[in-house]
């Protein structure tokens, strides 16, 4: 059984956002279809759906943050090269631990969740 996942309705703004599609969603739907089973099957799928489509927007903003980020190193790296100016080795390492920090706490927001296999 598929169920939202606890850490998306902890996001105040994403939780916003379902129980306002839940209330539009049940306003649109009872009254125009004729069994209220039918309603609540097809509401699971939808919010599957919301649920799916905020899981993959998220995970594409955040590959798109380490990407710029490992731009924006490559390119100071490059500079550095040419330059062989110090300055930017503290740049790089600011940036290798924005890079760290970002990609540390996901991998722990996401083992925060994951089931236990014991």
């Amino acid at each position: 059984m598929w169920s939202v996942p606890p850490y998306s309705v902890m996001d105040v703004a994403f939780s916003d956002d379902l129980a306002k599609s839940i209330k539009e969603y049940f306003q649109e739907m009872i009254g125009s279809v004729p069994k209220f089973g039918t309603v609540w099957e097809v509401f699971s799928v939808y919010i599957r759906g919301i649920a799916i489509a905020k899981q993959a927007g998220d995970l594409k903003s955040l590959c798109n943050r380490l990407a710029l980020l490992e731009q924006e190193i490559a390119q100071l790296e490059r500079e550095h090269l040419a330059t062989e100016d110090k300055q930017f080795l503290g740049q790089i390492h600011e940036k290798l631990i924005e890079f760290n920090d970002i990609a540390q706490s996901e991998v722990q927001h996401m083992g925060k969740y994951a089931p236990a296999h014991v």
